[in-house]
């Protein structure tokens, strides 16, 4: 759990920063009242800081000092003062400080913790950088290191697309405008040409800062534009705000594809990704394989027993399968009382055992609702695609599962 040190003199700040911080992500959160506290929180084996929130004016370091000892420690820090100066921006030059706050209304505590939250959330985000000066590859990497990015340098628009082709989780793209083998808004096109605005961010940078280099970053697709040399105060603030807006866009997405119920995936996932899904496995020479779970005489078990304990056996049933298959494995919620598991296995028959093995569990499982015992039946289907004909796999198993119900009442078996 990720352990961070907060020195502030005001009580009152100082109480609910840690209060909000270690109720919301769960975080250590080690309160210092001065500088003294602070070197000691610092030189003891017992704890393992990752970041500092640090109060600018302490009553026994008055000019900032806290903040030398901090860097010189190693760990990033966000900085508090109570009025805006030149020279606390000046701050944000000293190795290690990402960020400065004013403590001058209560939306500062908000900023605070929302910063806090998307330090951390970085450390999921790998961000690809490309620049042919390595100076300033070498800065913005640092930087962006310092706010917790996993970070790719590139220094010309082929080794970027390399780097993007070989790291398909890259989340966010820094770019220069103007490189030897390939203009930055060419290396834009062609990452445009494969994900959207919605799924990487593109942030377009050049030293010329013409409004006509801008204006062509963002037509060929990217998110924003800045110019060098730019603050890093500037710099921290774009990179925050279009890697929030990014993670709203996957939240949304996610409680799109996300079935209320189960918590599984849900149709509509299917349908949107089932086509990439097809591409990958022609890419891995992979036949896809697609199962059905049908609950046997669902509506039956619903009117005897009611909606809500209906629900807890979807629900009970979801978490089951799940347990039996890997993360590479699309265990979704098709619709009223049905499953669908969708894989690309690399041993199909090792595979098909699987789902034997989890149609068998869930038929002898016993689901405890309001004190009492109850099972269900299950009918289920497994379809194998074969050469050529992946796009059929889910009609193919539908219709077997549909077929089963009439003559394979309950049992499990493999569509021809």
């Amino acid at each position: 759990m990720p352990e961070i040190l907060l020195v502030e003199d005001a009580k009152f700040f100082r109480t609910v920063l840690k209060s909000q911080i270690e109720g919301r992500f769960g975080y250590t959160v080690v309160a210092c009242e001065n500088y003294a506290e602070a070197v000691n929180a610092l030189i003891s084996t017992e704890y393992n800081f990752s970041l500092a929130l640090l109060d600018l004016n302490l009553p026994d370091a008055p000019d900032g000092e806290v903040i030398d000892v901090v860097s010189g420690h190693g760990v990033p820090s966000i900085i508090f003062s109570g009025s805006f100066l030149e020279e606390i921006r000046d701050q944000l030059e000293k190795p290690n400080v990402i960020d400065y706050v004013v403590k001058d209304s209560p939306a500062s505590l908000n900023y605070v913790v929302n910063t806090v939250d998307r330090f951390y959330r970085n450390h999921e985000c790998k961000v690809l950088v490309v620049d042919d000066s390595k100076v300033a590859a070498k800065h913005m990497a640092k930087l962006l290191t310092q706010f917790n990015f996993d970070v790719i340098v590139a220094h010309n628009g082929q080794e970027a697309l390399k780097a993007y082709q070989a790291n398909d989780d890259i989340r966010m793209v820094i770019c220069d405008f103007n490189m030897p083998d390939m203009l930055g808004v060419e290396v834009c096109k062609r990452i445009r040409a494969k994900k959207s605005r919605d799924e990487i961010c593109f942030i377009g940078v050049s030293a010329y800062g013409t409004h006509a280099i801008s204006a062509q970053f963002l037509k060929a697709g990217a998110n924003d534009f800045l110019v060098k040399p730019f603050l890093t105060e500037e710099f921290f603030c774009r990179v925050t705000l279009n890697m929030d807006a990014l993670d709203k866009v996957a939240a949304l997405d996610k409680l799109v594809h996300t079935d209320l119920v189960t918590q599984l995936q849900n149709r509509r996932f299917l349908e949107d990704k089932f086509k990439s899904f097809c591409k990958t496995a022609t890419t891995l020479n992979r036949k896809p394989v697609c199962a059905f779970f049908e609950l046997d005489d669902f509506r039956n078990f619903n009117d005897e027993h009611g909606n809500d304990a209906g629900d807890a056996i979807l629900f009970m049933i979801a978490e089951n399968l799940k347990k039996h298959f890997d993360d590479e494995t699309h265990v979704i919620r098709y619709g009223g009382s049905q499953f669908c598991v969708l894989a690309m296995p690399q041993g199909i028959e090792n595979f098909v055992e699987i789902l034997r093995e989890a149609h068998q569990d869930l038929s002898n499982q016993h689901f405890d609702i309001d004190e009492k015992a109850l099972n269900i039946g299950l009918t289920t289907i497994a379809a194998i695609a074969t050469d050529g004909e992946f796009d059929n796999i889910i009609t193919k198993a539908k219709e077997a599962i549909k077929n089963a119900k009439k003559n394979n009442y309950g049992s499990f078996f493999v569509a021809e």
